[in-house]
């Protein structure tokens, strides 16, 4: 997957990972590769920018649409996420997700949906890469992937909302 950062904040890591640029102006969109003989990520390694981002792009619907990289034990898959300000929830995730990455059902919860009928859903434990690092949580199993406003939480959104345009979500630097 390709990132958007700054071009001034790239540092090195101990595992020194190979970066393929495209560059304009300020602003870098990389893509990681990894040095090791296995072209695989060590586990648990940050990426190491300097400047977490998550970036994302506006769909012909006018949606802020992100791909987020989710695992349960040795499966991960890239799922396409749709940001959902009405979803004050983690994340979503459809049933064909739960058969891919074979996650168990964790507990049913009471919610409410957008049309303000109460229901109960299914949920499930799952590894989400969010700002470079690996965050377990429990998500809901809906129609369709969501990232919800828990999520978003702590973030900055920037955004050129039109056909193509990018979105970046970034922490909110603390003090």
């Amino acid at each position: 997957s390709w990132r958007l950062m700054s071009r001034r904040k790239i540092t090195k890591s101990p595992v020194t990972p190979i970066w393929r640029a495209i560059g304009f102006g300020n602003v870098v969109l990389m893509r990681r590769f990894w040095s090791n003989a296995l072209d695989t990520p060590p586990s648990f390694t940050r990426w190491h920018t300097g400047l977490e981002m998550i970036v994302g792009e506006i769909d012909t619907n006018l949606e802020a649409r992100v791909t987020l990289s989710l695992s349960h034990k040795e499966r991960s898959l890239d799922i396409l996420f749709l940001v959902d300000s009405g979803f004050n929830g983690y994340l979503a995730v459809p049933q064909s997700v739960v058969s891919q990455l074979n996650l168990p059902l964790a507990t049913v919860q009471r919610g409410m949906t957008a049309d303000g009928r109460v229901s109960y859903f299914d949920t499930v434990d799952v590894c989400v890469i969010w700002d470079g690092q690996p965050k377990f949580l429990r998500a809901q199993v809906l129609d369709e992937p969501l990232v919800g406003t828990q999520m978003l939480s702590g973030h900055d959104l920037q955004a050129r909302w039109e056909v193509g345009g990018l979105f970046r979500l970034s922490l909110i630097p603390s003090g």
